[in-house]
């Protein structure tokens, strides 16, 4: 009688035995194999599984597998890394609450003596009220759309004669009236007036004389029916401002040293060493756009890479400005390109590729920003919309041509053989057919749950590279064949086994001394079979 081991076991084998090569170990599963052909000589019929790089189903929701014209393979990393909006260079508008009397001079009061009883005074006069952008005193407002906001004026007549007041705002830069509204008051009276200014566009210029004031004309008619005289008390400020377009000059403005988020590379996590790894290139691209009307200068202050034994940092990128978007609604756009020809900024700890060298888990940028960088700055030349928006993003692109000296490995997976009694030893053969141009060699330790080692199967060869030529293509695949015998002693504690530990390097062709291209359709394949002795 033939102990025949199960399909699944025999297919969890084929998927661990494969796993140690990069990101097979989500994709050779039992539910990827099928029976091929029954192999006579080997006892149970072989399985058969495939990886290829086209089916590469990178885990990281940031990440794409890119396969370029020429065939060559690149993992492409992008993301937005962060963002900023108008409240962080004007959180908010505010307005002052501000007092004015007007009293009439001795020439305007002996007018008022002169004319009749019943007949109209008219006098003329106007007020300023401040409206600044919140903790940013350098933002020097020319004008405003407002979003919201109301003109609140207490107007107080102290005279015996009552009196009309019209209140009126100039358009922008003192062009007519956008705002005007008229309030009657009764001698020795005072009432508030308060108008809505949303949706209006607010001058702030005083008239082309300054910045962040509200002129307010007041035209003021006095119906006299006594001699007496006294004078209009004006107290106004703007209620709740905000604005949908702000016009004026922003001033220098800024942040400092603000984390961008992460982008992770979940490639490099399962990798104990981090040495013996060359990129012949690596390519990042920073995507900055902004709809600001606001030239912004970015600075790079540093990026950061972290693995699991050290901080690194690729730094003190030089500066660059994103012009001013051209029109309201339009956005400006720049890009900052590094790569091996431009591997650094000014005074960089590492180039670009020796950071990727470094196997970094997670890549990290810490940047900066000022408005206006420009020393000369123009009446009207920013605009902001409290829509406006920048937006900083990374495209990050790995090319798969490579060279690995020794990369070393360590991963740990769950496996259960259940309970095998009537099986006295068996032998796994693997037969490995790599279209890929690295060789592996591993050790497997087969431990229980608190991982006390249980079954130990030294380091060993597990595939050849594949042959290369002088440029690094691969011109043959390598078949390999690796027997891994279950002894007697071992199945007398198959059943403690709970995990699968393996160790092992990782070279390219010429002991890692050449680099190699991971083209298109590379692929391994695994065939397994299984012979066993019975009780």
């Amino acid at each position: 009688m033939k102990y025949q081991i199960s399909a699944t076991r025999l297919a969890l084998l084929a998927f661990l035995f494969t796993s140690i090569l990069a990101c097979t170990k989500n994709y050779i599963n039992p539910d990827h194999l099928t029976t091929d052909k029954w192999n006579p000589e080997f006892g149970i019929g072989l399985l058969y599984g495939s990886f290829k790089i086209d089916n590469l189903n990178l885990t990281n929701s940031n990440s794409t597998l890119q396969i370029h014209a020429d065939s060559s393979v690149s993992i492409v990393y992008q993301k937005e890394l962060g963002s900023f909006t108008t409240t962080d260079f004007i959180p908010a508008l505010e307005s002052n609450v501000v007092a004015y009397n007007k009293s009439l001079s001795p020439s305007e009061y002996q007018a008022f003596r002169s004319i009749p009883l019943g007949a109209v005074f008219s006098l003329t006069s106007s007020q300023t009220t401040t409206v600044n952008a919140k903790n940013a005193s350098s933002v020097k407002i020319d004008s405003l759309l407002m979003k919201t906001g109301e003109l609140s004026v207490m107007v107080q007549n102290t005279f015996n004669n009552p009196c009309d007041v019209k209140l009126a705002i100039p358009k922008p830069n003192g062009r007519g009236d956008v705002l005007a509204t008229s309030i009657h008051l009764n001698a020795k009276e005072s009432k508030t007036c308060v108008v809505d200014m949303k949706g209006l566009m607010i001058d702030l210029s005083n008239a082309g004389q300054g910045y962040n004031q509200v002129r307010t004309n007041y035209q003021i008619a006095i119906t006299k029916n006594s001699n007496d005289t006294g004078h209009i008390a004006f107290t106004s400020t703007v209620l709740n401002p905000a604005f949908k377009i702000l016009y004026g000059d922003i001033g220098n403005q800024g942040f400092a040293r603000r984390k961008a988020d992460e982008i992770l590379f979940d490639a490099y996590k399962s990798q104990s060493s981090h040495t013996g790894l060359q990129l012949a290139d690596a390519q990042v691209k920073f995507l900055f756009r902004s709809s600001f009307g606001v030239p912004i200068n970015f600075s790079l202050n540093e990026i950061k890479g972290i693995n699991a034994n050290q901080s690194f940092y690729l730094d003190t990128i030089l500066p660059f400005t994103i012009p001013a978007a051209a029109q309201i609604g339009a956005s400006a756009y720049d890009v900052l390109s590094l790569d091996k020809n431009n591997p650094k900024g000014n005074g960089s700890k590492l180039n670009l590729t020796s950071f990727f060298n470094q196997l970094p888990t997670s890549f990290l940028p810490i940047y900066s920003t000022v408005t206006n960088p420009s020393t000369v700055i123009t009446k009207h030349n920013n605009f902001v919309l409290d829509t406006s928006k920048g937006v900083v993003s990374a495209i990050i692109n790995l090319p798969l041509q490579l060279k690995m000296d020794g990369l070393q490995f360590k991963d740990t997976v769950p496996i259960d053989f259940g309970n095998i009694t009537n099986v006295r030893s068996f032998i796994v053969r693997v037969q490995f057919t790599n279209g890929f141009p690295f060789s592996v060699n591993a050790a497997l330790n087969f431990t229980d749950a608190q991982y006390h080692s249980v079954y130990l199967i030294p380091q060993g060869k597990l595939t050849d590279a594949a042959a290369i030529d002088q440029n690094g293509n691969v011109t043959m695949p390598a078949v390999t064949t690796v027997d891994f015998p279950f002894t007697e002693a071992a199945m007398g504690q198959i059943g403690q086994i709970k995990k699968l530990v393996f160790t092992g390097k990782v070279s390219s062709p010429n002991q890692g001394m050449a680099f190699a291209n991971i083209k298109s359709g590379s692929s391994i394949d695994i065939r397994l079979g299984a012979k066993a002795t019975l009780k």
